[in-house]
């Protein structure tokens, strides 16, 4: 264990600098420090930070223990009201776990504090803490514990027995009596009493040391952070606080002080910490188990999906024979991405370029489901498959975002709408051989019916498997420093002041605001309580400032959550996680991204009111990408409402650009962005054939070409690495990480490989070939991932053709879509005008529940629904009686 003769037991996470998972450093750079050989985590009724803080201790080389400060209900924790008057509702334990069984049932305990024992707190009970107290040390508690208050209301006869409870259920090696020392008077009177108990009973005694902060000198910091979370003022006199100075991460030697009199309390410490072994699993997967229909293995299946996908995006008529496909025919041969457009329409298998064509497809399927089957996802792709044929089959739109666009198996899975062959996409940007980590596929659905592809999931899986994931909201430079200066008793006006003065950068820092904005580095030096406020901000600045749900992530599990991670309810009642994301991928488990996105429900209700207009049926998954109108309406500038390209900034560069493709929408939507939006005015001169296109090497020209020599995305520099320097696609992948993570021995070492792989291939020259990396290097740092742009492109293109072709019913679309904001509001109607549609105030007689077409389907009105003040349902039961009878004449 280590020369340290004391390990802290009792650390605390809520109202604390430990918070957050970036708080954690502080905490183990001082555990190391002090030569700590193991340290203990605990929280107040849940298990937020856990896996956080065993990943942080294990890289620090202090052994972690994971516990918690649990609620214990005084009778049944399903009973909801308090005895006594109101006074007990709940006593405290802390509970640590001591192995695998351990943990799991501390996961148990706890997800059952939330899930069925929640009363003002999340509560436990007796019952069930003696149902699961296998692999479970207990330390009796703090002054707010079962028998510390009995000792403390002078009720000796019932501490005692709860003592004996306690040694019963976890005997006289698991059951600890906890002596606390803090300068409170009330710990003095429990302690006289629990000391010569312990030998009565024969137990041991343990000391624990309550940390809410790091170093002493914190405490100011840390009273602060009490009265953010109470939405309380530090001059308030009956406000919760702590004694001064007293909970921090002492020494072994104070430890040593405070405690002389009992000194193997002491040293039980490490008798404890000897107990608690756990070793948390990340190497398991712990993904669902598709259910195949009968006669088939889950491999055989996915290939009979992709059949269907064979022949919808490619025209590929073919069946699953063996391990393989059997080509039976082809509808027509320009549906695949490499067969000449101008060819003429072969359908005979025999034909050379036919042949080649179809080649090109069935090889890049069967090398990405060789990849898939090797690394076991085979069900992640039947499952994502399968929820996503389910929101198709009722209506509800969706589009992968992300590298999942790289992948032919997704594309003809209808999971993406791009195909990565004919937009040179590389799977092993999606998934890496080479890097064996699980595929994360991020969906964009209608965001109105999102919850119902949810809801499927549930029913699919079970309820106890399906679970969404928490997020934590952090108190970042600028929320920190307003929240600091309201409990100080400070105005609005002048923590507003100072909260501009920091600098609108993402994840801007005081220290980094304090070095750009002179501003408020002058108020920091002549403005005394300017810099009171700020120190203390910056001591809390990323503590976590309150939890909610993700907006898009859900978890799903091969069985109940509760076995391998902790649950709670969120304020709606639904079952979320205690872990964060990173956490429950680490965990094995397969965590989804439903994400909701407007566009996509914008552009359904466009093409439903076009049909019931115009009688045309758009099928918008197989619109051609030459329409002209759309591309005219974009070099117009005219952008307003077309997805990712409406911002002012963006409609000026559709005009200079001059689009004619889905390629230059791809690369305009990659450009325009920090970084590489200086190489904009390069890259339009180089459209124009105004200047010169230059290329790092002439080998990378048909890589390059596409967006005249000027590398803009990830996809390019790892084609690059495999060109000139002999790299596989998945080594390419691991270098394109590397640089742009700036890892420097890291990055010496594949300088090295590329530099020896392109004297190899090519005979560069090292100083060229070096010169070639620094590039690489650079636009590494900068690149976007051209799947993601490429799958947003074609959404961009599809509001582009339905506004430059139906612009009432787009704009019908659009106005309903943003009717709750009038700002937008006032924006899409004057755009509106510009069309020559004109928006007609509401009418009882002729208005819809939302914005639609009106007259001759040339105007539009406005939707009885975006009335303020008028709901639904008032709206509906105004239709129905329109419907039923002859027009409205009065009120």
């Amino acid at each position: 264990m280590g020369k340290n003769e004391f390990v802290h037991l009792h650390l605390h996470t809520e109202y604390s600098l430990l918070d957050a998972a970036c708080r954690l450093n502080p905490l183990m750079d001082r555990a190391v420090e002090l030569g700590f050989p193991a340290i203990a985590i605990t929280d107040h009724g849940n298990m937020h930070g856990a896996i956080d803080f065993y990943q942080a201790a294990k890289k620090r080389g202090v052994k972690p223990i994971i516990g918690c400060e649990v609620y214990v209900a005084p009778g049944s924790r399903h009973d909801k009201k308090s005895s006594k008057g109101g006074k007990e509702v709940y006593n405290h334990l802390v509970l640590l776990a001591s192995n695998d069984a351990g943990y799991r049932n501390l996961v148990k305990l706890v997800s059952a504090g939330f899930l069925e024992g929640y009363y003002y707190k999340p509560r436990i009970d007796r019952d069930i803490l003696a149902e699961h107290s296998d692999g479970l040390i207990a330390l009796s508690g703090c002054l707010a514990s079962e028998i510390p208050v009995a000792i403390r209301e002078e009720r000796l006869k019932e501490a005692r027995d709860r003592i004996d409870w306690f040694k019963q259920i976890f005997g006289p090696e698991r059951f600890f009596l906890e002596l606390q020392n803090h300068g409170i008077s009330e710990q003095a009177v429990v302690n006289r009493s629990l000391i010569p108990w312990a030998k009565e009973f024969g137990l041991k005694l343990v000391a624990t040391n309550d940390v809410h902060y790091v170093q002493r000198s914190d405490w100011q910091a840390h009273d602060a952070l009490i009265c953010i979370g109470s939405q309380s003022l530090l001059s308030d006199e009956k406000r919760m606080k702590y004694v001064e100075q007293e909970f921090y991460l002492r020494t072994a030697d104070e430890m040593a002080t405070l405690f002389q009199e009992v000194p193997d309390a002491v040293k039980n410490t490490l008798e404890v910490a000897e107990r608690c072994d756990l070793d948390i699993d990340f190497k398991s997967l712990h993904y669902p188990v598709y259910e195949c229909p009968e006669g088939w293995t889950r491999m055989g299946y996915l290939r009979k999906l992709l059949c269907g996908g064979l022949t919808k995006r490619y025209g590929i008529q073919c069946d699953v024979q063996g391990d393989g496909f059997r080509i039976d025919g082809i509808e027509d041969p320009h549906k695949l991405p490499t067969y000449p457009k101008e060819g003429p329409k072969i359908t005979d298998l025999d034909d050379s370029a036919v042949k080649e064509a179809i080649d090109v497809v069935i090889e890049r399927t069967e090398k990405e489901l060789k990849i898939i089957e090797d690394m076991g996802f085979v069900s992640y792709f039947l499952i994502v498959g399968d929820f996503v044929q389910y929101g198709r089959s009722q209506g509800i739109s969706c589009v992968a975002r992300g590298s999942a666009a790289g992948s032919i198996v997704t594309y003809m899975l209808e999971i993406s709408n791009v195909d990565p062959i004919h937009h040179g996409l590389l799977f092993e940007r999606f998934l890496n051989p080479e890097r064996v980590n699980p595929p994360d596929i991020d969906i964009d659905f209608a965001d109105d019916r999102r919850q119902d592809v949810i809801e499927y999931t549930r029913e699919k899986y079970g309820e106890d498997s399906v679970a969404q994931i928490i997020t934590f909201g952090t108190l970042g430079a600028k929320s920190v420093v307003r929240d600091v200066g309201r409990v100080k008793g400070m105005s609005y006006g002048e923590t507003d002041r100072l909260a501009k003065m920091i600098p609108a950068e993402l994840k801007i820092t005081l220290d980094k605001a304090l070095a750009q904005s002179e501003d408020l580095r002058n108020a920091y030096e002549t403005d005394p309580q300017a810099r009171d406020l700020i120190d203390t901000a910056k001591v809390l600045e990323d503590c976590s400032r309150n939890t909610s749900v993700h907006a898009a992530a859900v978890v799903i599990g091969d069985q109940p959550l509760t076995n391998l991670l902790p649950l709670k309810k969120d304020e709606d009642g639904a079952i979320v996680t205690q872990y964060a994301m990173n956490p429950v991928g680490d965990l094995g488990l397969l965590k989804m991204d439903f994400l909701g996105l407007k566009t996509l429900t914008v552009i359904r209700n466009a093409c439903e009111m076009i049909q019931q207009w115009h009688g045309v049926e758009i099928d918008i998954e197989e619109l051609a990408t030459d329409d002209e109108n759309a591309y005219n309406l974009l070099n117009r500038g005219q952008t307003v409402g077309v997805f990712q390209l409406e911002s002012s900034g963006m409609r000026d560069l559709c005009r200079k650009f001059q689009i004619a493709s889905v390629e230059h929408i791809t690369a305009l939507i990659s450009l325009y962005r920090p970084g590489p939006m200086d190489l904009i005015p390069d890259f339009i001169e180089r459209r124009h054939g105004r200047a010169e296109i230059e290329y790092p090497h002439e080998a990378l020209e048909s890589i390059c070409k596409e967006t005249y020599g000027i590398m803009i995305y990830q996809e390019q520099v790892m084609q690059a690495a495999q060109i000139l320097a002999g790299y596989s696609l998945g080594g390419a992948d691991l270098l394109r990480r590397a640089m742009g993570k700036k890892k420097v021995e890291v990055m010496q070492e594949h300088r090295a490989k590329f530099v020896e792989g392109s004297k190899r291939i090519h005979d560069i020259p090292a100083a060229q070939a070096n010169k070639i990396f620094d590039l690489l290097e650079r636009f590494a740092g900068y690149g976007f991932n051209k799947s993601h742009a490429a799958a947003y492109a074609y959404v961009a293109y599809q509001t582009a053709y339905l506004k430059a072709n139906y612009p009432v019913e787009f704009f019908a679309a659009m106005l309903t879509n943003d009717q709750g904001d009038t700002d937008k509001l006032s924006i899409l109607v004057e755009d509106a005008k510009g069309f020559g549609i004109e928006v007609l105030r509401p009418d009882v007689n002729e208005s819809q529940l939302t914005f639609a077409p009106a007259g001759d389907g040339d105007v539009i009105r406005f939707g009885l629904a975006a009335i303020k003040g008028v709901g639904e349902g008032a709206v509906e039961g105004i239709l129905a009686a329109r419907n039923d009878g002859d027009a409205f004449e009065s009120i």
